[in-house]
């Protein structure tokens, strides 16, 4: 495997930090000097040991051991590879950064670049689905750990998601550091376009104008699913009504205080808060068929309540039944480290509803967003609704080289970019122009920039590596969700 020891990334990416940031100070000095040229780079320092596995374990039981009997399930998920712990422990991320001040260290730390991120920025939280017209992108689809905060907590998190596939896949570290700089080449590429007015919210990643294993990722669900083909996968019909098929290992029935409380729920959800008008106050189309509990959904998310909800949609045709997700919404995982300002312009117009947040962001950092976007309160919760796409699928990394791992790197840029531009416009704390303000903040400086990130991620993926270790051991001393 290609995994450096700490001494070694350090060593390595010292000197592509000094090679990319030598001619931004050269001949210049004083006031002419940019807020770049004047600040180092960012740099994570590697930790382990024995305190370090206590302040994990403190950290992930948190989070975790309120989850209950599903804590235990959830650790098991985590246990599968680095990877799959990346994704179950978001929450050591930030505290991470935090601690370590990297955000507002780096040099390219803009107070006003914040625009809605993901939040939890890795390649498994992208996929294919339909947006409200129809067609068929590749785009982010998980919105749990939206906020508006900064950009880079985004770029940084998805930059070791691809050091970590890379070094899954047996690459080397020149390998992964080559990968995350496409990534952000095409990132930055895609802000200056906005910038310039070459592109623009309306651009999404299509069978049109990708390539390699995501323009086939598209291709095979354009041509393989269907509607019908979902339907059939996750229920059966009787009497002309379909009915959730509870031999499914992902689904579970509903005690009938859920499925009373659901139901009486749905109203307000389909009159207030569906995103789509023409479906506002349609009870015939939101017509409840059935309702099961969803199973085994992610990584990061497991444990929560979520729910599959069957409605009638336009006809009374079982073929165009239409599958709700229905998911608890909390606070998310950078929530702790923001300001009280941040907090404010997002909880404020929101009311401090994460349902109601989830589903902004998705209408924000998603072009022509699902129809079905909104939110319901049921059993002192908040839960966020959407459609469950028929071409919802996911991409496989396995078997990368280069080559694959680059074209992907590069799509991945221009997707994060196209979504932090659209969610700007200057409501929730977002900057007006979120293009105007990144472009400012690396233009003439993107080797810098791309030097800054790959050190990141190459130095966190360490980190990742060593916390899985210790992750480990804490599970096998029975440390975890307790």
């Amino acid at each position: 495997m290609g995994r450096l020891n700490c001494a070694a990334v350090a060593c390595a990416l010292g000197l592509l930090v000094a090679a990319a940031v030598a001619p931004i100070d050269a001949g210049r000095t004083g006031p002419e000097l940019s807020k770049a040229a004047r600040r180092r780079l960012a740099t994570y320092l590697t930790l382990g040991g024995s305190t370090r596995q206590l302040q994990n374990e403190k950290t992930l039981n948190s989070v975790n051991t309120p989850l209950g009997s599903t804590c235990n399930q959830k650790m098991t998920q985590m246990n599968i590879s680095a990877f799959s712990f990346y994704r179950g422990s978001n929450e050591l991320y930030y505290r991470d950064l935090a601690n370590q001040s990297i955000i507002t260290g780096s040099a390219f730390y803009g107070a006003t670049a914040s625009p809605w991120i993901q939040g939890d920025m890795h390649l498994q939280n992208a996929g294919t689905f339909d947006i409200d017209t129809g067609k068929v992108i590749y785009d982010l689809n998980d919105f749990d750990e939206s906020f508006v905060a900064n950009f880079l907590y985004d770029m940084y998190r998805m930059a070791t998601s691809i050091v970590l596939v890379a070094w899954e896949n047996n690459l080397s570290n020149s390998t992964a550091t080559s990968c995350v700089r496409s990534f952000v080449n095409f990132y930055c590429d895609q802000v200056v376009k906005f910038y310039s007015g070459t592109a623009s919210s309306s651009d999404v990643l299509t069978s049109a104008n990708t390539y390699g294993r995501i323009d086939d990722l598209i291709l095979g669900a354009e041509v393989s699913d269907t509607r019908k083909k979902m339907l059939d996968s996750w229920s059966y019909v009787v009497s002309g009504t379909r009915t959730f098929d509870l031999t499914n290992p992902d689904l579970a029935a509903v005690n009938a205080t859920e499925r009373s409380a659901i139901t009486a729920a749905m109203a307000a959800y389909y009159t207030n808060t569906v995103t789509k008008a023409g479906l506002q106050g349609n009870g015939t189309y939101f017509a409840v068929q059935d309702i099961a509990r969803r199973l085994n959904a992610g990584t990061g998310s497991l444990g929560k309540p979520r729910y599959y909800v069957m409605v009638e949609g336009a006809t009374t045709d079982a073929a165009d039944d239409r599958i709700l997700d229905v998911k608890l919404q909390s606070k998310p995982s950078v929530y702790p480290y923001l300001t009280a300002t941040q907090k404010a312009a997002v909880d404020g117009p929101l009311g401090g509803n994460d349902a109601a947040r989830a589903v902004r962001a998705y209408k924000q950092l998603i072009y022509k967003a699902d129809n079905h976007l909104g939110w319901m309160s049921f059993l002192g919760g908040n839960y966020s609704v959407r459609e469950r796409s028929p071409f919802k699928e996911s991409l496989d990394t396995s078997g990368v080289d280069l080559s694959s791992l680059t074209n992907l790197a590069e799509q991945w840029g221009v997707m994060l970019a196209n979504a932090h531009c659209r969610s700007d416009g200057g409501s929730y704390g977002t900057p007006t122009s979120f293009e105007t303000v990144a472009r400012n903040l690396f233009a003439g400086q993107q080797d810098a920039f791309k030097a800054e990130v790959a050190d990141f991620a190459l130095r966190y993926a360490s980190q990742v590596y060593t916390d899985f270790s210790l992750f480990r051991t804490s599970l096998s001393q029975n440390k975890l969700c307790v």
